[in-house]
């Protein structure tokens, strides 16, 4: 039988006793609550449980307090009741604005139909933070991504701005003082992806550009097009973006359906003369074909080969091809992006249960309070026990993997290797190591032997007969074949 779930609104007195188990002595059932939550000065509302034992204790299961009143509460817990600081380690925060839009203790994620897309853009972001092809992506590098920010909040708290999301993304950043330049250099280049996809999701926002209307509207009907497995998508997708384009681009799309696949390369390398010539506010059309394009350049499958020239560059025209090859993707469960598909969309869509302690290290409104830049270690008070990866809740059950040192930002992505040769000339704190010694001693023969190999074996592989090489394939669903 599950615990009834309370809802009590108690002073700092009353706090101090439930955060120790002891019911308030008023309170009435989450179920039955139906007004928005009015909270006074130095008020707290906690949804409580009680505990099935032989002694029923009361479990705090969110504390909501308004944002005046946050230093004031975590400071209190942190000086006095440190045994139970940070609250946001075993116990949800939030405020009472964002709590009214909580009708169940079980929040689920919506993205509309556009999961897929949403995490093609996340994989594609952290190939080019990480500079490494998909198959060396790991997940926390996909969870550390400003994109699995975004589209994690859009799928639990819209209304949400896209600019509050990156601040708070920023701040925990700097709260580990990790780097962040990179993550900077590629946002101008996603966030219109991101109002794109975050309108196509259902959301209604005030920062929608009204120039990213017809790729809105483009991508809808590519959308619509695919669920129905029609073999002219491309016609459909182009139906919106034609009167915005010139004459020889808007010709050869016209007749993509039956361009050969060197045809098509070509038109891309078109649309890229296009791009660099494009005005900013015209830029983003032409990278949005150019990673269409890309999506049916090999006789309507998907080519990694086109992107890898312009990905430094252009990121966008990556970021577009990832998004676009997830579009009418309604299955999210196959192996695609080697794999981390699926545990991306995982993690997009994964309910929030309110009657389920946090799975974050702790939430930022607190570590922003708590954290003190005058002490050797600034975050002492949080209570860190992570080695290199902390999580942290940008809002409730939005939490960013946040690398604790830029090696830790390295290894989110790939694992350390070890290196091929020793600095002879760098300090060793193992000079008086005997093994070390010895190490040091046979290298050279070791080295010369390996060398010895590596040749034969060299060798070996030119005798091969090569049969060609495949093209490399961005693993998207494949469009119905021209």
């Amino acid at each position: 039988m599950l615990p009834i779930v309370n809802y009590s609104r108690v002073t700092d007195d009353e706090l101090n006793l439930l955060v120790e188990g002891a019911a308030p002595q008023h309170s009435l059932p989450w179920s039955m609550r139906d007004t928005p939550i009015r909270l006074g000065s130095n008020e707290f509302g906690v949804v409580w449980a009680a505990t099935r034992s032989e002694i029923s204790i009361a479990q705090p299961l969110v504390i909501i307090v308004r944002k005046e009143d946050q230093r004031r509460l975590f400071g209190r817990f942190s000086q006095l009741r440190s045994d139970l600081s940070p609250l946001s380690a075993w116990c949800h925060i939030t405020t009472p604005d964002r709590i009214d839009s909580v009708d169940d203790l079980v929040r689920y994620a919506d993205l509309g139909d556009y999961a897929a897309a949403w995490a093609g853009l996340v994989v594609a972001e952290a190939m080019l933070l990480g500079d490494r092809p998909v198959s060396r992506i790991k997940i926390a590098g996909c969870m550390a991504t400003q994109t699995f920010s975004i589209a994690r909040t859009a799928a639990l708290w819209l209304p949400t701005s896209i600019s509050d999301t990156m601040e708070r993304y920023d701040a925990a950043y700097n709260l580990f003082r990790s780097e962040t330049r990179k993550s900077s250099r590629i946002r101008s280049a996603l966030e219109p992806i991101w109002s794109t996809l975050t309108a196509l999701s259902g959301a209604v926002s005030r920062q929608h550009d009204g120039r990213l209307l017809p790729l809105i509207e483009a991508i809808h009907l590519l959308h619509l097009a695919r669920l129905h497995k029609d073999s002219q998508e491309a016609d459909a997708f182009l139906r919106p973006l034609a009167h915005l384009l010139p004459s020889e681009v808007k010709t050869d799309l016209e007749r993509l359906s039956i361009l050969s696949p060197e045809d098509r390369v070509r038109t891309f390398d078109k649309v890229l003369l296009y791009l660099e010539k494009a005005p900013e506010r015209e830029r983003q059309l032409f990278a949005a074909l150019a990673g269409y394009l890309a999506t049916v350049a090999a006789g309507g499958a998907p080519s990694l080969a086109l992107l890898s020239a312009s990905a430094q560059r252009w990121p966008e025209i990556t970021a577009w091809a990832y998004a676009l090859g997830g579009v009418g993707e309604p299955v999210l469960w196959t192996s695609s992006f080697d794999g981390l598909g699926r545990l991306v969309a995982r993690e997009l869509l994964r309910p929030l249960r309110l009657d389920e302690p946090p799975t974050s290290d702790f939430a930022l409104d607190e570590a922003i309070i708590l954290s003190d830049p005058q002490l050797a270690d600034p975050l002492v008070h949080l209570r860190i026990k992570q080695s290199r990866i902390a999580t942290v809740a940008l809002h409730p059950g939005v939490n960013l993997s946040v690398p604790m040192s830029d090696q830790a930002s390295h290894e989110a992505w790939d694992p350390p290797k070890q290196s091929s040769s020793v600095n002879r000339g760098a300090p060793s704190t193992t000079a008086l190591n005997p093994l070390a010694l010895f190490a040091e001693a046979i290298w050279p023969y070791l080295e010369e032997k390996l060398a010895e190999r590596g040749a034969e074996a060299g060798s070996s592989r030119g005798r091969v007969t090569r049969r060609g090489s495949n093209q490399g394939r961005l693993p998207l669903k494949t469009p119905p074949k021209y």
